[in-house]
Protein backbone atom coordinates (compact mmCIF):
# COMPACT_ATOMS: atom_id res chain seq x y z
CA UNK A 1 0.00 0.00 0.00
CA UNK A 2 1.25 3.41 -0.89
CA UNK A 3 2.09 6.21 1.54
CA UNK A 4 -0.36 8.92 -0.16
CA UNK A 5 -3.05 6.05 0.13
CA UNK A 6 -2.04 4.79 3.92
CA UNK A 7 -2.46 8.40 5.00
CA UNK A 8 -6.24 8.95 3.40
CA UNK A 9 -6.96 5.81 4.93
CA UNK A 10 -6.07 7.32 8.40
CA UNK A 11 -7.35 10.75 7.77
CA UNK A 12 -10.93 8.70 6.11
CA UNK A 13 -10.96 6.44 9.57
CA UNK A 14 -10.33 9.60 11.66
CA UNK A 15 -13.06 12.19 10.25
CA UNK A 16 -15.75 9.35 9.48
CA UNK A 17 -18.40 8.08 12.82
CA UNK A 18 -17.75 5.02 13.81
CA UNK A 19 -19.84 2.19 12.66
CA UNK A 20 -21.53 0.56 15.57
CA UNK A 21 -21.43 -3.44 15.63
CA UNK A 22 -25.21 -3.83 16.45
CA UNK A 23 -28.10 -1.36 16.97
CA UNK A 24 -30.42 -2.19 19.29
CA UNK A 25 -34.31 -2.82 19.33
CA UNK A 26 -36.50 -3.04 22.01
CA UNK A 27 -36.59 -6.63 23.21
CA UNK A 28 -33.76 -7.82 20.81
CA UNK A 29 -30.24 -7.34 20.11
CA UNK A 30 -27.50 -8.88 17.49
CA UNK A 31 -23.73 -8.77 17.30
CA UNK A 32 -21.29 -10.71 14.95
CA UNK A 33 -17.83 -12.16 16.15
CA UNK A 34 -16.26 -9.41 13.81
CA UNK A 35 -16.91 -7.10 11.19
CA UNK A 36 -14.67 -8.66 7.94
CA UNK A 37 -14.55 -12.31 6.96
CA UNK A 38 -13.15 -13.71 4.14
CA UNK A 39 -14.81 -16.28 1.89
CA UNK A 40 -15.13 -19.82 3.07
CA UNK A 41 -14.71 -18.54 6.66
CA UNK A 42 -17.56 -19.00 10.07
CA UNK A 43 -19.56 -16.54 11.42
CA UNK A 44 -21.09 -16.60 14.86
CA UNK A 45 -24.01 -14.38 15.68
CA UNK A 46 -25.16 -13.57 19.25
CA UNK A 47 -27.49 -11.57 20.86
CA UNK A 48 -29.97 -11.15 24.07
CA UNK A 49 -33.86 -10.97 24.23
CA UNK A 50 -36.25 -10.38 26.57
CA UNK A 51 -38.64 -13.17 25.49
CA UNK A 52 -38.49 -16.52 27.20
CA UNK A 53 -36.70 -19.38 26.86
CA UNK A 54 -37.03 -21.84 24.08
CA UNK A 55 -38.90 -19.10 21.82
CA UNK A 56 -37.91 -19.39 18.49
CA UNK A 57 -35.55 -16.53 16.86
CA UNK A 58 -35.47 -16.44 13.05
CA UNK A 59 -31.68 -15.70 11.13
CA UNK A 60 -31.77 -14.03 7.15
CA UNK A 61 -28.69 -12.33 5.60
CA UNK A 62 -28.29 -10.55 2.10
CA UNK A 63 -25.55 -12.72 1.17
CA UNK A 64 -26.42 -14.32 -2.02
CA UNK A 65 -27.30 -18.77 -1.36
CA UNK A 66 -27.17 -17.82 2.35
CA UNK A 67 -30.64 -15.77 2.73
CA UNK A 68 -31.99 -18.21 5.33
CA UNK A 69 -29.31 -18.99 7.95
CA UNK A 70 -31.88 -20.71 9.88
CA UNK A 71 -33.24 -20.83 13.64
CA UNK A 72 -32.04 -20.77 17.63
CA UNK A 73 -33.70 -20.24 20.57
CA UNK A 74 -34.02 -18.10 23.40
CA UNK A 75 -31.76 -19.52 26.14
CA UNK A 76 -31.55 -17.70 29.59
CA UNK A 77 -32.01 -14.38 27.68
CA UNK A 78 -29.13 -15.09 24.97
CA UNK A 79 -29.43 -17.27 21.86
CA UNK A 80 -26.64 -18.01 19.21
CA UNK A 81 -25.70 -19.57 15.64
CA UNK A 82 -23.24 -19.89 13.43
CA UNK A 83 -22.66 -19.90 9.77
CA UNK A 84 -20.52 -21.15 6.79
CA UNK A 85 -19.77 -18.00 4.25
CA UNK A 86 -20.08 -19.99 0.87
CA UNK A 87 -16.41 -20.09 -0.79
CA UNK A 88 -17.84 -18.14 -4.05
CA UNK A 89 -19.11 -15.33 -2.15
CA UNK A 90 -17.95 -12.25 -3.42
CA UNK A 91 -16.59 -8.91 -2.01
CA UNK A 92 -18.76 -6.86 -0.28
CA UNK A 93 -21.12 -5.60 2.33
CA UNK A 94 -24.24 -7.66 3.70
CA UNK A 95 -26.14 -7.70 6.73
CA UNK A 96 -27.94 -10.34 8.87
CA UNK A 97 -31.37 -9.55 10.89
CA UNK A 98 -32.67 -11.60 13.78
CA UNK A 99 -36.27 -11.55 14.06
CA UNK A 100 -38.51 -12.91 17.02
CA UNK A 101 -41.66 -12.68 18.05
CA UNK A 102 -43.82 -12.27 21.02
CA UNK A 103 -47.46 -11.61 21.60
CA UNK A 104 -48.01 -11.62 17.58
CA UNK A 105 -45.51 -8.52 17.48
CA UNK A 106 -42.49 -9.20 15.28
CA UNK A 107 -39.44 -7.13 16.69
CA UNK A 108 -35.76 -7.55 14.75
CA UNK A 109 -32.71 -6.16 14.99
CA UNK A 110 -29.85 -5.69 12.35
CA UNK A 111 -26.26 -5.53 11.53
CA UNK A 112 -23.66 -6.07 8.93
CA UNK A 113 -20.18 -7.29 7.86
CA UNK A 114 -17.86 -7.64 5.26
CA UNK A 115 -16.90 -9.94 2.88
CA UNK A 116 -12.95 -9.12 2.23
CA UNK A 117 -10.26 -10.73 0.05
CA UNK A 118 -7.78 -9.58 2.60
CA UNK A 119 -6.82 -11.66 5.03
CA UNK A 120 -7.95 -11.48 8.19
CA UNK A 121 -4.65 -10.98 9.47
CA UNK A 122 -4.00 -8.68 6.77
CA UNK A 123 -7.14 -6.12 7.95
CA UNK A 124 -5.54 -6.51 11.72
CA UNK A 125 -2.24 -5.25 10.47
CA UNK A 126 -3.71 -2.56 8.39
CA UNK A 127 -6.14 -1.52 11.59
CA UNK A 128 -3.16 -1.35 13.75
CA UNK A 129 -0.67 0.44 11.11
CA UNK A 130 -3.90 3.60 10.55
CA UNK A 131 -4.01 3.50 14.71
CA UNK A 132 -0.16 3.76 15.33
CA UNK A 133 -0.47 7.12 12.51
CA UNK A 134 -3.33 8.11 14.40
CA UNK A 135 -1.21 7.78 17.95
CA UNK A 136 1.30 9.94 15.62
CA UNK A 137 -0.90 12.47 14.58
CA UNK A 138 -2.38 12.79 18.08
CA UNK A 139 0.87 13.06 19.90
CA UNK A 140 2.42 15.79 17.67
CA UNK A 141 -0.93 17.80 17.34
CA UNK A 142 -0.92 17.97 21.35
CA UNK A 143 3.26 18.52 21.32
CA UNK A 144 2.67 21.55 19.43
CA UNK A 145 0.17 22.79 21.93
CA UNK A 146 2.26 22.30 24.55
CA UNK A 147 5.40 23.73 22.78
CA UNK A 148 3.43 26.94 21.66
CA UNK A 149 3.08 27.32 25.94
CA UNK A 150 -0.78 26.76 25.37
CA UNK A 151 -2.61 24.50 27.71
CA UNK A 152 -3.63 20.69 26.52
CA UNK A 153 -6.83 19.87 27.39
CA UNK A 154 -7.09 16.92 30.03
CA UNK A 155 -9.80 15.48 28.07
CA UNK A 156 -7.20 15.33 24.87
CA UNK A 157 -4.39 14.22 27.30
CA UNK A 158 -7.36 11.29 28.57
CA UNK A 159 -8.01 10.44 24.93
CA UNK A 160 -4.69 9.95 23.82
CA UNK A 161 -3.71 7.41 26.81
CA UNK A 162 -6.85 5.36 26.80
CA UNK A 163 -6.03 5.17 22.60
CA UNK A 164 -2.32 4.55 23.65
CA UNK A 165 -4.12 1.43 25.92
CA UNK A 166 -6.08 0.16 23.30
CA UNK A 167 -3.50 0.46 20.58
CA UNK A 168 -0.98 -1.98 22.91
CA UNK A 169 -3.90 -4.31 23.42
CA UNK A 170 -4.20 -4.56 19.63
CA UNK A 171 -0.38 -5.26 18.71
CA UNK A 172 -0.71 -7.72 21.87
CA UNK A 173 -3.68 -10.25 19.98
CA UNK A 174 -2.54 -9.63 16.48
CA UNK A 175 -1.86 -12.98 15.49
CA UNK A 176 -3.80 -15.13 18.70
CA UNK A 177 -7.00 -13.27 18.33
CA UNK A 178 -7.27 -10.94 15.17
CA UNK A 179 -11.08 -10.03 15.71
CA UNK A 180 -9.85 -8.69 19.13
CA UNK A 181 -6.91 -6.87 17.79
CA UNK A 182 -9.47 -5.20 15.05
CA UNK A 183 -12.24 -3.97 17.73
CA UNK A 184 -9.22 -2.50 20.05
CA UNK A 185 -7.53 -1.09 16.99
CA UNK A 186 -10.96 0.39 16.43
CA UNK A 187 -11.55 1.64 19.25
CA UNK A 188 -7.62 3.46 19.51
CA UNK A 189 -8.68 5.09 16.47
CA UNK A 190 -11.44 6.91 17.97
CA UNK A 191 -9.94 7.90 21.04
CA UNK A 192 -6.98 9.31 18.81
CA UNK A 193 -9.56 11.36 16.55
CA UNK A 194 -11.45 12.09 19.85
CA UNK A 195 -7.84 13.74 21.12
CA UNK A 196 -7.23 15.51 17.80
CA UNK A 197 -10.76 16.77 17.90
CA UNK A 198 -10.63 18.18 21.62
CA UNK A 199 -6.79 19.67 21.72
CA UNK A 200 -7.50 21.87 18.13
CA UNK A 201 -10.66 23.58 19.40
CA UNK A 202 -8.69 24.34 22.57
CA UNK A 203 -6.03 26.06 20.13
CA UNK A 204 -8.14 27.83 17.97
CA UNK A 205 -9.81 29.06 21.55
CA UNK A 206 -6.45 29.91 22.81
CA UNK A 207 -5.31 31.70 19.60
CA UNK A 208 -8.76 33.81 20.42
CA UNK A 209 -7.61 34.57 23.70
CA UNK A 210 -4.21 35.18 22.99
CA UNK A 211 -5.25 37.93 20.40
CA UNK A 212 -7.50 39.11 22.49
CA UNK A 213 -4.62 39.85 25.18
CA UNK A 214 -2.14 41.52 22.58
CA UNK A 215 -4.96 43.79 21.97
CA UNK A 216 -5.11 45.35 25.09
CA UNK A 217 -1.34 44.82 25.62
CA UNK A 218 -1.03 47.04 22.59
CA UNK A 219 -3.24 49.44 23.56
CA UNK A 220 -1.84 49.90 27.29
CA UNK A 221 1.15 50.43 25.13
CA UNK A 222 -0.10 53.34 23.38
CA UNK A 223 -1.46 54.70 26.59
CA UNK A 224 1.80 54.97 27.98
CA UNK A 225 3.34 56.60 24.91
CA UNK A 226 0.92 58.87 25.22
CA UNK A 227 1.70 60.03 29.03
CA UNK A 228 4.71 60.21 28.13
CA UNK A 229 4.15 62.54 25.20
CA UNK A 230 2.11 64.56 27.35
CA UNK A 231 4.95 65.07 30.86
CA UNK A 232 7.28 66.06 27.58
CA UNK A 233 5.34 68.63 26.07
CA UNK A 234 4.58 70.05 29.57
CA UNK A 235 8.49 69.88 30.40
CA UNK A 236 9.31 71.86 27.34
CA UNK A 237 6.98 74.70 28.42
CA UNK A 238 9.37 74.96 31.71
CA UNK A 239 12.57 76.85 32.43
CA UNK A 240 15.58 74.43 31.24
CA UNK A 241 17.83 76.28 33.72
CA UNK A 242 15.79 77.21 36.59
CA UNK A 243 14.32 73.69 37.04
CA UNK A 244 16.91 71.73 35.31
CA UNK A 245 17.68 69.03 38.15
CA UNK A 246 13.92 68.34 37.94
CA UNK A 247 13.80 67.93 34.41
CA UNK A 248 16.86 65.85 34.45
CA UNK A 249 15.57 63.57 37.04
CA UNK A 250 11.87 63.00 35.24
CA UNK A 251 13.95 62.25 31.74
CA UNK A 252 16.05 60.00 33.24
CA UNK A 253 12.75 57.97 34.40
CA UNK A 254 11.38 58.14 30.88
CA UNK A 255 14.34 57.34 28.68
CA UNK A 256 13.89 53.31 29.81
CA UNK A 257 10.22 53.26 29.37
CA UNK A 258 10.26 54.80 25.92
CA UNK A 259 12.84 51.56 24.97
CA UNK A 260 10.53 49.60 26.97
CA UNK A 261 7.48 50.29 25.43
CA UNK A 262 9.04 50.03 22.05
CA UNK A 263 10.52 46.66 23.12
CA UNK A 264 7.30 45.41 24.06
CA UNK A 265 5.44 46.14 21.20
CA UNK A 266 8.16 44.35 18.60
CA UNK A 267 7.29 41.39 21.18
CA UNK A 268 3.63 41.73 21.05
CA UNK A 269 4.02 41.32 16.89
CA UNK A 270 6.20 38.56 17.28
CA UNK A 271 3.45 36.52 19.92
CA UNK A 272 5.68 36.99 22.82
CA UNK A 273 2.97 38.11 25.36
CA UNK A 274 4.37 37.49 28.40
CA UNK A 275 7.83 39.04 28.05
CA UNK A 276 5.93 41.75 26.41
CA UNK A 277 3.83 42.04 29.28
CA UNK A 278 6.89 41.75 31.28
CA UNK A 279 8.46 44.94 30.13
CA UNK A 280 5.37 47.03 29.80
CA UNK A 281 5.00 46.27 33.81
CA UNK A 282 8.55 47.79 34.16
CA UNK A 283 7.76 50.39 31.91
CA UNK A 284 4.29 51.90 33.57
CA UNK A 285 6.52 51.63 37.16
CA UNK A 286 9.28 54.02 35.37
CA UNK A 287 6.36 56.34 33.86
CA UNK A 288 4.42 56.37 37.61
CA UNK A 289 7.66 57.46 39.13
CA UNK A 290 8.22 59.98 36.32
CA UNK A 291 4.91 61.49 36.85
CA UNK A 292 5.34 61.74 40.36
CA UNK A 293 8.41 63.81 39.75
CA UNK A 294 6.27 65.91 37.50
CA UNK A 295 3.83 66.57 39.54
CA UNK A 296 6.68 67.10 42.32
CA UNK A 297 7.99 70.09 39.84
CA UNK A 298 4.58 71.34 38.87
CA UNK A 299 4.43 71.72 42.67
CA UNK A 300 7.51 74.24 42.69
CA UNK A 301 6.14 76.11 39.70
CA UNK A 302 2.90 76.72 41.18
CA UNK A 303 4.67 77.88 44.65
CA UNK A 304 6.52 80.43 43.39
CA UNK A 305 3.84 81.92 41.41
CA UNK A 306 2.18 82.11 44.58
CA UNK A 307 5.07 83.78 45.93
CA UNK A 308 5.15 86.16 42.91
CA UNK A 309 1.75 87.04 43.27
CA UNK A 310 1.80 87.64 47.29
CA UNK A 311 5.16 89.50 46.47
CA UNK A 312 3.14 92.00 44.28
CA UNK A 313 0.26 92.20 46.45
CA UNK A 314 2.13 93.51 49.31
CA UNK A 315 3.57 95.56 47.77
CA UNK A 316 0.04 97.13 45.80
CA UNK A 317 -0.91 96.90 50.12
CA UNK A 318 2.14 99.53 50.87
CA UNK A 319 1.22 101.38 47.98
CA UNK A 320 -2.82 101.90 48.26
CA UNK A 321 -1.60 102.45 51.88
CA UNK A 322 0.80 105.37 51.13
CA UNK A 323 -1.77 106.63 48.03
CA UNK A 324 -4.55 106.80 50.89
CA UNK A 325 -2.48 108.75 53.42
CA UNK A 326 -1.63 111.40 50.53
CA UNK A 327 -5.16 111.80 49.91
CA UNK A 328 -6.68 112.01 53.38
CA UNK A 329 -6.79 116.01 53.06
CA UNK A 330 -9.51 115.62 50.34
CA UNK A 331 -11.37 112.54 51.75
CA UNK A 332 -13.71 112.24 54.37
CA UNK A 333 -13.09 110.88 58.32
CA UNK A 334 -14.93 107.89 57.60
CA UNK A 335 -14.55 107.22 54.53
CA UNK A 336 -10.60 107.40 55.39
CA UNK A 337 -11.28 105.03 58.08
CA UNK A 338 -13.03 102.39 56.52
CA UNK A 339 -10.79 102.39 53.72
CA UNK A 340 -7.58 101.63 55.83
CA UNK A 341 -9.59 99.15 58.02
CA UNK A 342 -10.01 97.12 54.80
CA UNK A 343 -6.69 97.32 53.61
CA UNK A 344 -5.77 95.91 57.57
CA UNK A 345 -7.93 92.78 56.75
CA UNK A 346 -6.38 92.35 53.76
CA UNK A 347 -2.84 92.53 55.37
CA UNK A 348 -4.03 90.12 57.98
CA UNK A 349 -5.01 87.78 55.12
CA UNK A 350 -1.91 87.87 53.54
CA UNK A 351 -0.66 86.80 56.43
CA UNK A 352 -2.52 83.57 57.02
CA UNK A 353 -1.26 82.93 53.73
CA UNK A 354 2.07 82.68 54.92
CA UNK A 355 0.81 80.53 57.45
CA UNK A 356 -0.85 77.92 55.28
CA UNK A 357 2.41 78.10 52.59
CA UNK A 358 4.31 76.94 56.26
CA UNK A 359 1.77 74.20 56.43
CA UNK A 360 2.24 73.14 52.86
CA UNK A 361 -1.76 74.14 52.58
CA UNK A 362 -1.79 75.70 48.69
CA UNK A 363 -5.19 75.49 48.55
CA UNK A 364 -5.80 77.67 51.53
CA UNK A 365 -3.37 79.82 50.86
CA UNK A 366 -4.70 80.84 46.99
CA UNK A 367 -8.25 81.61 49.37
CA UNK A 368 -6.32 83.91 51.84
CA UNK A 369 -4.55 85.74 48.96
CA UNK A 370 -8.03 86.19 46.94
CA UNK A 371 -9.77 87.17 49.86
CA UNK A 372 -6.74 90.11 50.47
CA UNK A 373 -7.41 91.09 47.00
CA UNK A 374 -11.04 91.57 47.06
CA UNK A 375 -10.21 93.06 50.59
CA UNK A 376 -7.61 96.23 48.64
CA UNK A 377 -10.80 96.28 46.15
CA UNK A 378 -13.35 96.94 48.79
CA UNK A 379 -11.70 98.87 51.04
CA UNK A 380 -10.78 101.89 48.63
CA UNK A 381 -13.92 101.51 46.48
CA UNK A 382 -15.86 102.74 49.51
CA UNK A 383 -13.59 106.21 49.15
CA UNK A 384 -16.84 107.72 47.06
CA UNK A 385 -15.63 111.07 45.67
CA UNK A 386 -13.83 112.01 42.77
CA UNK A 387 -10.65 111.98 44.39
CA UNK A 388 -11.79 108.49 45.80
CA UNK A 389 -12.32 106.88 42.51
CA UNK A 390 -9.43 107.99 40.73
CA UNK A 391 -7.49 106.19 43.68
CA UNK A 392 -9.47 103.09 42.82
CA UNK A 393 -8.62 103.45 39.30
CA UNK A 394 -4.45 103.57 40.00
CA UNK A 395 -4.52 101.04 42.56
CA UNK A 396 -6.55 98.37 39.89
CA UNK A 397 -4.04 99.40 37.46
CA UNK A 398 -1.33 98.73 40.40
CA UNK A 399 -2.91 95.01 40.56
CA UNK A 400 -3.12 94.36 36.54
CA UNK A 401 0.69 95.90 36.48
CA UNK A 402 0.95 93.22 38.98
CA UNK A 403 -0.28 90.35 36.76
CA UNK A 404 1.84 91.83 33.81
CA UNK A 405 5.09 91.18 36.29
CA UNK A 406 3.97 87.97 37.06
CA UNK A 407 3.50 87.07 32.89
CA UNK A 408 7.10 88.46 32.62
CA UNK A 409 8.64 86.23 35.25
CA UNK A 410 6.91 83.56 33.53
CA UNK A 411 8.74 84.72 30.48
CA UNK A 412 11.97 84.50 32.10
CA UNK A 413 11.43 80.91 33.45
CA UNK A 414 11.17 79.66 30.15
CA UNK A 415 14.51 81.02 29.29
CA UNK A 416 13.00 84.22 27.52
CA UNK A 417 14.49 87.70 28.06
CA UNK A 418 12.01 90.22 30.10
CA UNK A 419 14.31 93.63 29.93
CA UNK A 420 11.78 95.03 27.48
CA UNK A 421 8.56 94.02 29.60
CA UNK A 422 10.31 95.18 32.67
CA UNK A 423 11.30 98.74 31.34
CA UNK A 424 7.38 99.21 30.00
CA UNK A 425 6.31 98.27 33.36
CA UNK A 426 8.07 101.19 35.01
CA UNK A 427 6.80 103.52 32.66
CA UNK A 428 3.21 102.16 33.69
CA UNK A 429 4.19 102.31 37.17
CA UNK A 430 5.94 105.87 36.81
CA UNK A 431 2.20 106.86 35.32
CA UNK A 432 0.81 105.69 37.78
CA UNK A 433 2.80 107.35 40.37
CA UNK A 434 2.35 111.19 37.83
CA UNK A 435 -1.20 110.54 38.53
CA UNK A 436 -1.17 110.01 42.25
CA UNK A 437 0.76 112.91 42.74
CA UNK A 438 -1.72 115.55 40.30
CA UNK A 439 -4.79 113.69 43.00
CA UNK A 440 -2.60 115.03 45.96
CA UNK A 441 -2.32 118.13 44.02
CA UNK A 442 -6.06 119.09 43.19
CA UNK A 443 -6.14 117.93 39.86
CA UNK A 444 -8.47 115.08 38.97
CA UNK A 445 -8.46 116.01 35.61
CA UNK A 446 -5.12 115.16 35.01
CA UNK A 447 -4.60 112.49 36.98
CA UNK A 448 -7.81 110.76 35.37
CA UNK A 449 -6.08 111.27 31.65
CA UNK A 450 -3.02 109.58 32.84
CA UNK A 451 -4.74 106.76 34.20
CA UNK A 452 -6.31 106.50 30.99
CA UNK A 453 -3.15 106.26 29.57
CA UNK A 454 -1.61 103.98 31.74
CA UNK A 455 -4.69 101.83 31.23
CA UNK A 456 -4.39 101.41 27.14
CA UNK A 457 -0.75 101.13 27.46
CA UNK A 458 -1.00 97.85 30.18
CA UNK A 459 -3.60 96.51 27.63
CA UNK A 460 -1.00 96.78 24.85
CA UNK A 461 1.59 95.19 26.64
CA UNK A 462 -0.56 92.46 28.15
CA UNK A 463 -2.03 91.24 24.79
CA UNK A 464 1.29 91.68 23.54
CA UNK A 465 2.34 89.22 25.77
CA UNK A 466 -0.62 86.68 25.25
CA UNK A 467 -0.20 86.83 21.81
CA UNK A 468 3.84 85.91 22.22
CA UNK A 469 3.09 82.85 24.61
Amino acid sequence: MSRKVFVALVAALLLAPAIPMGLAAAILTIKLDSRYYNAGGSITITGSSTAADNTPVTLVSTLPGMETIGTTKVTGGTYGKSFQIPSTAAVGLYTVTASVMIAGVTSTATTDFIVTSISISGVTTQFIQLAQSAKTIAQETLSSLKAAGKTVPSLAQTNLDDGIKALDKATSVQTTDPKMAIQQARLALVHFRNAIAIATRADKAQEKQEENRAILLTQQADRLQTLITKIEDSIAQVNQQTYASDISAIETQLSPAKTLITDAKVLIKAGSLDDAAAKLKTAGQDVQQALALYKGLVGKIRSAMLGDFKFHLKERLSAAEEDLKKMQPNLSLGAFNSAMASLGNAKGMVGKADDHEKAGRGDDEVNDLDEASQAVNVGLGGVGNAYGKGLMQVNLLRAQINVLQVMANQVIRKGGSATDIKAKIAQLQSLLDEAVGNLQGGNPDLANSLVDQARQNRQDLFHGLRGGG
